[in-house]
């Protein structure tokens, strides 16, 4: 087969079109960008905040020593009249105004007749028994010298002298008829002399008042006149009589003591910062300022009066408090506990700011790793195919990635240095301390008796405050041998 020329030459134009597309098509390689991995500055691992231990709970306590006093009657507290002789065996007998109160027992305990708003009073009301302190007076004046009379006696013969002698209660709605009658044969019989006028007023008087008092009224003496009258003569008298206008013991209602400035408070304050003196109730967080006299307050008022002259031999009036008779004194204990206010706030920031901060670390280390695998990926060459401006543009691509990495990288690294530089304020806090208090005990509690022990000594140490107050008082009369 013969091939002209014409088609020769146009497969020899095809062949070199071909020879030049597939020349311009060759494969290209695009080099490295980085022939050595470029150094990646990391920050160091973060160092992490000391989680700190708070303070253990400490025991707070307060223990105020009151010891023992020492008493002595003044000579403002007792007097006697110049001139007065009271010869030893002189009789005597006690007036005891009924407004008194009454000890029998701890059971007994009543408000005080003289100030109702006060708290429980132990006091004493003559009703025909002899009580506690009573018999403590009787005692003391047996003691100085006096002959010292029942007054069970004196009550006997002053309702007489109400009733009328000879006058019996069942016939009360004629006694006074009777009494007149006694009183006009008197008249009529012998001349009715100023004595017998006043027996036999005096016995109708005594029968009026029988119809208006019932029978415990009558067994009470109601005032010393009364019982000056009772004593005066006849087969019962006395030659004294020792009015006693006060004798009780209460609940002490005086100024209350203050802690603040006591010693003990001052250096359990100087150990504890953040403790304080506060008002009595406010809060249990504070010492309290004051408190209330635990104690008890025994006080002693009378007179002697000469039965015959009327005339006052003798004046006393005298106090003691319960630390005059404890011999042990008083204690006054205020426990408590020292808690941490800010321990939780604290601990709660660092361990938080520990964990933000190892979050921050792994985000750097996450970038770091991404950016050290864009740094291998560019440090290897790339083979394509296609010509050879094909390759600038890969090369951009790869550059771009490298950049956004390192961009990454960069800013997580900003952000944990920033977090790692801004400690939390709570890192640079003190404790702060709360405190819990609980009321102040008393030893002895004198106040608040609460078992039939504590009511048993309660009364125990009333007789003791009366015997002290009776016998310190009375001492001071003077009586001639």
């Amino acid at each position: 087969m013969k091939i002209t020329r014409s088609v020769v030459n146009a497969n020899a134009i095809i062949v070199a079109v071909a020879m030049v597309f597939l020349a311009g098509c060759a494969t290209q390689t695009v080099p490295p960008l980085y022939t050595t991995m470029p150094k990646i500055d990391m920050p160091p691992p973060p160092q992490l905040l000391k989680v700190p231990v708070p303070p253990a709970q400490k025991p707070i306590s307060v223990a105020i020593k009151i010891p023992k006093t020492t008493t002595a009657v003044s000579a403002e507290s007792a007097i006697m009249r110049r001139g007065a002789v009271i010869k030893a065996g002189a009789s005597v007998v006690i007036s005891v105004p009924s407004a008194l109160q009454r000890i029998q027992d701890a059971s007994s305990r009543v408000k005080d007749a003289v100030n109702p708003g006060a708290k429980e009073t132990i006091g004493f009301r003559t009703d025909g028994y002899f009580n506690v302190l009573e018999q403590y007076i009787e005692r003391e004046l047996i003691a100085a010298g006096f002959l010292v009379k029942d007054r069970s006696r004196f009550e006997a013969k002053l309702r007489d002298l109400r009733d009328g002698v000879g006058v019996a209660p069942a016939n009360k709605g004629v006694a006074p008829v009777q009494a007149i009658a006694s009183a006009q044969a008197a008249g009529d019989g012998e001349a009715l002399s100023a004595d017998n006028l006043f027996e036999k007023g005096r016995q109708f008087v005594g029968v009026m008042m029988s119809l208006f008092t019932d029978k415990s009224s009558r067994e009470e003496m109601f005032d010393t006149a009364e019982v000056i009258r009772a004593a005066q003569d006849g087969s019962v008298s006395a030659d004294y009589v020792l009015q006693v206008n006060d004798l009780s013991v209460r609940h002490y209602t005086g100024e209350p003591m203050m802690l603040t400035s006591r010693p003990e408070v001052q250096a359990v304050l100087g150990e504890n910062p953040g403790l304080r003196v506060g008002v009595a109730g406010e809060e249990r967080e504070a010492i309290p300022a004051t408190l209330a006299q635990p104690w008890m307050l025994a006080h002693f008022n009378a007179k002697l009066i000469n039965v015959k002259t009327g005339t006052i031999d003798w004046i006393g009036d005298f106090s003691v408090e319960s630390l005059a008779v404890l011999e042990d004194g008083m204690t006054i204990d205020i426990s408590g506990r020292r808690l941490t206010a800010n321990a939780k706030t604290i601990v709660d920031a660092i361990n938080s700011f520990n964990k933000s901060l190892v979050d921050f670390y792994q985000n750097v280390q996450v970038a770091s790793n991404n950016l050290a695998n864009a740094y291998r990926e560019v440090m290897q060459p790339v083979t394509y195919y296609g010509d050879y401006g094909g390759g600038e543009a890969m090369q951009e691509q790869r550059k771009a990635k490298t950049e956004a990495a390192e961009r990454v990288f960069a800013a997580q690294v900003k952000a944990y240095k920033s977090a790692r530089d801004n400690l939390p304020p709570e890192s640079r806090m003190d404790w702060a301390y709360i405190y819990v208090l609980d009321q102040p005990a008393v030893t002895p509690d004198l106040a608040n008796p609460k078992t039939e022990n504590d009511d048993q000594r309660l009364m125990n140490h009333v007789r003791a405050l009366g015997s002290k107050i009776t016998h310190d008082l009375l001492g001071t009369l003077k009586v001639t041998e």
